[in-house]
């Protein structure tokens, strides 16, 4: 019933909304196939590169025979569909994995393992390497111990794990939790639940982000919750074969192109990723499905600007030598073609789609936010989808927006952060081997499919380019207001003068064709500056130094005041304090290490957050402990004069390149 009433909200509100729209673009959205794209999510799902693989059946990881089936397959489907098409390859990090072969007290566990982990064997850049101690060194076996959610005061509390296989509740990231599960001699690491619904049988997959010292598999939380009650009993022997081989190798970007009829050097995009954990029909088979509907209909309405589809490979995981390793196929993509992404007009990204929920996320970079409210006021959405200012760094669509400073927006029906709402529940099947082709799951294909033509369409028809300067300098206004407030020890007061003026620039510019140009240079030089990473909304670079400076602000006081509790709470909202928490010390300094991958597409454009100095873990510690101590403050006073530092330059950095920006807008610049 709730499926059957979901699906008839969504036609009632398409019904209401055609009396808005313009006879073409009712006859764009009237073309639409809905049925050809369930048909091309199953084949995808389905059959297309599906097989057994130690990461879950049906996984396409980076530079894999399955992900280049894949790319075949898409290369023929936009072929077809009138398109030019070239595929272009770029480096990645490449894994083969064998079947899990897992026995708990001689019972057969089914496992997979996670991705960038070693295994008990295999070959690595072209040199054998084994971690067992059975069959060659091919099997490991060992006994297993509950180290609860391992974390250092787990280890602390359970002894010594040294040459045992640890077992671990899933509560935060499972890399930082891998690395301490090897520092602390664990042998491997098996992984069970996730923070969420998953169902008892899912065998969650994420990347560990090559912190590879020892195998990790995952297992369900049925299988887990038999392991412990054996545990409850008794040891438990455990033994564990995997196979990975690890190498360089290529993943491929397949770009369809349709030149425009009158302005073919601006861009509009539809853009998916077809990589995959297990068989990913939600994530991304159904993706890639509607960027091809969505190309057949643009491309037979006869473009005026190029139209590209872009079936970006390893999205999920596959990049060099960084924790930053998803994103990999839309960055190298970016960093290939600045003249694409400095004249992207619009593209509408595709990751996840149709989900059946009564509320839908919608996300658009800053300037395309009044656009994207236009779309839903007339399709008769606004009650149904909710407005989220700028993209995250868990979809592609941050490379073309955030790094490539392009238009871009992308609709979610499941929660993708715990601050939203929560309309549906495919969390529970994300990136486990649930997640599979249902008809009853998919009722809302109809509103993706309309609200990605519509603002295609109406991108393309638009003479004078839907860039809202004035957005952005209304969203700046308010940021740095709110980050000021954090830090009154520091001077906002360039960066404000320099907002007012990019505001007033905004506002006196003319919205004319004759400036489409000028101002896609404009958001493209500018927009990648002000951004810092983030994986929930939006985030201005000057937000995360202004919190850590006012929260050791807080932790100083406390000191002083000797309330080492107060002290310690305060100083856990610092970034990356809160893995002192969780890790030993020299997991904590490797894990820093980690920040510095020369891959990492956030140290363009200084989005990284800078972390304040690897003092802060001692001092933790210490208040952790109860204790003030005579340096303490003295400590606390050079993390905040780092953070201070760091905010300084920040500001600095947007207040130069807001100036950049107005001079360019006034006519003063070229």
């Amino acid at each position: 019933m709730r499926s059957r009433l979901v699906f008839f909200l969504g036609l009632l509100a398409a019904g209401s909304a055609r009396a808005q729209l313009t006879p073409d673009e009712r006859k764009l959205l009237d073309a639409l196939d809905p049925d050809a794209v369930v048909s091309l999510t199953r084949q995808l799902s389905e059959e297309v590169g599906a097989g057994p693989s130690g990461a879950g059946y049906g996984s396409a990881t980076a530079g894999s025979p399955a992900e280049e089936a894949l790319a075949d397959f898409i290369e023929g489907e936009m072929r077809a569909r009138g398109f030019d098409v070239v595929r272009e390859r770029f480096p990645v990090r490449a894994y083969d994995y064998g079947e899990v072969e897992l026995l708990v007290g001689g019972g057969a566990v089914k496992a997979i393992t996670l991705h960038s982990s070693t295994g008990t064997w295999g070959v690595r850049d072209g040199v054998e390497y084994r971690n067992g101690n059975e069959n060659e060194g091919k099997r490991l076996r060992a006994k297993l111990v509950d180290v609860g959610e391992g974390r250092s005061t787990d280890y602390d509390r359970i002894g010594g794990v040294a040459g045992k296989v640890a077992l671990v509740r899933r509560t935060f990231w499972p890399s930082a939790s891998a690395l301490e599960a090897a520092v602390r001699g664990a042998r491997a690491v098996v992984f069970y639940d996730y923070p969420g619904e998953n169902p008892d049988d899912a065998l969650k997959q994420d990347g560990i982000q090559y912190h590879d010292d020892i195998p990790a598999v995952s297992i369900s939380k049925r299988d887990a919750a038999g392991i412990l009650k054996k545990l409850a009993e008794g040891e438990v022997e455990i033994s564990i074969s995997n196979r990975v081989d690890v190498s360089y190798g290529f993943s491929e970007n397949v770009i369809g192109r349709v030149a425009g009829s009158e302005t073919p050097d601006e861009y509009l995009a539809v853009t998916s990723h077809h990589d995959r954990w297990h068989r990913g029909a939600q994530d991304n088979a159904v993706g890639v499905a509607v960027m091809l509907e969505l190309g057949r209909v643009l491309k037979d309405a006869g473009p005026r600007r190029t139209l590209l589809l872009i079936a970006f490979g390893a999205e999920e995981a596959g990049g060099i030598g960084t924790q930053s390793d998803w994103l990999v196929g839309s960055y190298a993509f970016v960093k290939s073609h600045p003249e694409i992404a400095s004249r992207l007009a619009y593209a509408f990204n595709v990751d996840g789609a149709g989900f059946t929920a009564e509320k839908g996320h919608l996300f658009a970079t800053l300037d395309n936010l009044p656009f994207q409210r236009g779309l839903l006021k007339d399709l008769n959405l606004e009650s149904r989808i909710r407005v989220h200012e700028g993209v995250t760094n868990w979809v592609d669509a941050w490379s073309l927006g955030a790094i490539g400073g392009g238009a871009v927006s992308y609709l979610l029906w499941f929660p993708a952060h715990p601050q939203y709402e929560s309309p549906s529940s495919f969390s529970r099947n994300y990136h486990t081997q649930l997640d599979v082709y249902r008809a009853s799951e998919y009722q809302n294909l109809g509103v993706d499919l309309d609200l990605g033509a519509l603002g295609l369409y109406r991108a393309d028809r638009a003479r004078a380019l839907p860039i809202a300067f004035a957005e952005l300098a209304s969203w700046l206004s308010r940021t740095l207001e709110d980050d000021a407030i954090k830090a009154p020890s520091v001077s906002f007061a360039e960066a404000r003068a320099a907002v007012e003026s990019f505001g007033r620039a905004a506002e006196s510019a003319p919205k004319a064709p004759a400036r489409n140009r000028l101002h896609l240079n404009v958001r493209h030089e500018l927009v990648p500056w002000l951004l810092t990473t983030s994986s929930s909304r939006a985030v201005l670079k000057t937000t995360p130094y202004a919190s850590d400076l006012s929260a050791l602000a807080r932790a100083r006081e406390a000191i002083e005041s000797g309330d080492a509790a107060r002290a310690l709470s305060s100083l856990e909202e610092v970034a990356t304090v809160d893995t002192a928490s969780t890790l030993s010390e020299e997991s904590y300094v490797r894990e820093r290490l980690f920040a510095f991958g020369p891959a990492s597409w956030g140290n363009d454009f200084e989005q990284d957050i800078r972390p304040v100095g690897p003092e802060a873990y001692g001092l933790y510690q210490r208040l952790r402990g109860g204790r003030v101590g005579a340096d303490d403050r003295a400590a606390v006073q050079r993390l905040e004069a780092q953070a201070r530092g760091h905010l300084e330059d920040a500001l600095l950095l947007i207040a130069g390149k807001l100036r950049e920006a107005t001079a360019r807008l006034e006519g003063k610049k070229p």
